[in-house]
């Protein structure tokens, strides 16, 4: 438990001299009790979509509050509950309202060097630089200095309301208690929107009624001073995705011929920001107004180290948008936050990808309107992109579907039906915006045609952080063939000649020999993909 932590939660609740030393004696003969604590909340799985998972961390948490003496309740929202606790001091003139969050990211287990991520260990410093694991550390009493706790949420953002727990403890062991009330509100889906912390404000608005609101959830200053930062970045969403081929090529085959959407989306997003890491998207810095000198001074007081940090982060240079650290968070920033594109690594193939996609967030200042700031982005990509037909975008996290992009194929005239993506089929209507068409296959394959193409449907989230439910799609037994006649669909046994016909070519049935010689094999013949094939019909005469 970082002492730092300790000390800044203490100095909020009572402004004593005597703080410090309290705090660190305190610390020094409870070191077992207070891990012990953090340990037990760790090892409660706490990704937002699972459900009672992150019911169980909520009971735990509301437990440790009465053991506090706080009157701690579960508030219910439409999606995982909040914790909330109080505790009032006789007369206490003002009330904190503090902020932290149980649950966390989702991860991919097999980065994880230990058994689990809900299996917290102990390591004799950062894993990084090498540290090594201490065994049963559970039954030691104290630890070495710089010990580390890894496991999930260890540090966003379970320790710090351990922290708080443990500083009213320190304060209370030594006859001391808060000088003000103090109300707590536990988050159990930060890291999926907080939906339901912000749909509690007008239901519980009573419980957040406060002097002051501290937010238990940054990072410790690099000299390991306590630090209050007044303010935080907050965040705007987009993905954007370049279509290639209908399905993915063979490079050796198609390569210099066809455009690899991979690349497309690597210079869309090259253009975006210029060599020293300022936006380049027009209008990008234009609503927020210059440092002014006092300013200034004030942000160069905060005692950063940068060279000490590029050596730790292992980076050679930084980005020029302010003079300094503190200087760059004032701005706005655009940040790829993850990229997708076919294959690498050991599952790597010799393909043109069929598409790319990058997940872009834009983080905000007070003076940023998130949706102009979208709006920029999107106006500069489409400006910028060589073929508007080939790329979709759409805003995510949303509670519902907002947008839904169609690009139709310019090679085929508007609304012909011919093209595979049939008019008439309807997809959430309420919530697209008018005149908005969706398929419901989402872009792939049409039960009625050829693939439909440029389609981008927006999938957002639902407050729990699952895919919103989609439209059941009819089973049918795919066509044979289609007669010219009547345009009826017909079955062929295996033999059967189909003069005149369209014989489609997915389900090309070997022929008997005695056939052969009148009945000339299926052209154009591909393998199945994904449970479903496209037609790709051709004439058979006899």
């Amino acid at each position: 438990m970082k002492k730092a932590s300790l000390l800044l939660i203490v100095t909020a609740l009572n402004l004593g001299a005597q703080t410090r030393t309290t705090v660190e004696r305190y610390v020094g003969e409870h070191q077992q009790e207070i891990l012990g604590e953090l340990v037990s909340l760790l090892s409660i799985p706490n990704v937002a979509s699972d459900k009672p998972n992150i019911r169980r961390n909520a009971q735990l948490l509301s437990e440790m509050l009465r053991r506090r003496g706080f009157a701690s309740e579960i508030l219910e929202t439409d999606v995982n509950p909040l914790v909330y606790g109080e505790l009032r001091v006789p007369g206490a003139s003002r009330t904190i309202l503090w902020y932290a969050h149980y649950d966390g990211q989702p991860f991919d287990a097999r980065l994880w060097k230990q058994e689990s991520a809900f299996k917290p260990i102990l390591r004799d410093g950062r894993m990084e630089e090498g540290a090594r694991e201490i065994p049963n550390f559970a039954s030691l009493k104290t630890y070495p200095s710089g010990a580390r706790v890894y496991a999930r949420s260890a540090s966003d953002d379970k320790a710090p309301i351990v922290a708080l727990l443990a500083a009213i403890d320190a304060l209370r062991a030594s006859g001391l208690q808060p000088k003000s009330n103090i109300r707590l509100i536990l988050d159990g889906e930060e890291e999926a929107g907080s939906r339901g912390l912000i749909s509690s404000l007008t239901r519980y608005k009573d419980k957040y009624r406060a002097d002051v609101m501290l937010v238990l959830d940054g990072p410790l200053h690099s000299s390991g001073r306590p630090t209050i930062v007044f303010g935080g970045r907050g965040i705007a969403t987009l993905e954007l995705t370049v279509f290639g081929p209908k399905f993915a090529l063979h490079s050796g085959h198609y390569g210099n011929w066809v455009p690899n959407p991979a690349m497309d989306l690597i210079h869309l997003l090259g253009s975006m920001k210029d060599d020293n890491g300022r936006v380049l998207v027009e209008g990008f810095y234009d609503d927020v107004p210059p440092l002014s000198p006092e300013e200034k001074r004030t942000l160069a007081s905060v005692p950063d180290n940068p060279q000490e940090l590029m050596q730790f982060f292992g980076i050679s240079r930084t980005d020029k948008v302010g003079g300094s650290l503190q200087e760059a968070l004032q701005y706005p920033s655009l940040n790829v936050r993850g990229l997708r594109s076919a294959y690498v690594g050991s599952e790597v193939r010799t393909v043109i990808p069929e598409s790319a996609t990058a997940s872009i967030d834009i983080r905000l200042v007070k003076e940023t309107d998130p949706d102009r700031m979208v709006r920029r982005v999107l106006d500069q990509q489409r400006t910028r992109r060589r073929d508007a037909s080939q790329v979709s975008t759409y805003r995510d996290g949303e509670q519902r579907f907002r947008r839904c992009e169609l690009f139709r194929n310019k090679s085929l005239p508007d609304g012909d039906e011919s093209s595979g993506c049939p008019r008439n089929h309807e997809y959430n209507a309420a919530h697209m915006e008018p005149g908005a068409r969706a398929h419901p296959h989402h872009g792939r394959h049409s039960a009625d045609g050829p693939i439909c193409r440029n389609v981008r449907i927006s999938h957002h989230l639902d407050p729990g952080g699952e895919l919103r439910q989609q439209p059941a799609q009819r089973k049918r037994k795919p066509p044979v063939g289609k007669s010219l006649e009547g345009d009826r669909n017909v079955r062929r046994s295996p033999g059967q000649s189909l003069t005149g016909r369209h014989a489609c070519s997915r389900f090309s049935l070997p022929q008997p020999r005695s056939a052969q010689s009148s009945t000339p094999a299926l052209l154009n013949s591909r393998p199945r993909r994904r449970g479903r094939c496209r037609p790709s019909c051709k004439t058979i005469s006899r």
